[in-house]
């Protein structure tokens, strides 16, 4: 059975691609912040490393990772927590744990600074961040 670990499995995206792969039949592993109602969801502070929730990445066929703090006007102590420094733990997690696959959400924010100019955006424009959210 196809074992997958969601991060920000609470958020939009994460919510979606929970429906999508529950109907699949997978075997989902649910990690978020928080969890609302919805008990299914592993209550974690991904910031901050724990043997407990780090257990949920074991031969997981795929990590999609997700959390994060997705705002645009996030300031640098909030990116460097909730991005990179939590970003850093999934990614070892996965590692530690065999997880064979990585998926990473990224963001347009990326190349904002691009933004002005007369050429169209591809995937092969250089990073030209232009905040925090975007260099995180």
């Amino acid at each position: 059975m196809t074992k997958i670990v969601i991060t920000g499995a609470a958020g939009n995206i994460g919510t979606k691609l929970r429906r999508h792969f529950e109907s699949l039949g997978w075997d989902l592993r649910l990690l978020d912040a928080k969890h609302g109602s919805d008990t299914a969801i592993r209550v974690a502070d991904l910031a901050e490393w724990d043997d407990a929730w780090v257990a949920e990445f074991r031969d997981a066929d795929a990590v999609i990772h997700l959390a994060a703090n997705p705002s645009p006007k996030t300031d640098w102590a909030s990116a460097q927590r909730l991005n990179l420094d939590l970003t850093l733990n999934v990614y070892e997690a996965a590692v530690r744990q065999g997880a064979r696959r990585m998926v990473f959400a990224s963001s347009n924010w990326v190349v904002a600074g691009h933004r002005f100019e007369d050429w169209p955006l591809t995937t092969d424009v250089e990073p030209y961040p232009v905040n925090p959210y975007g260099v995180s």
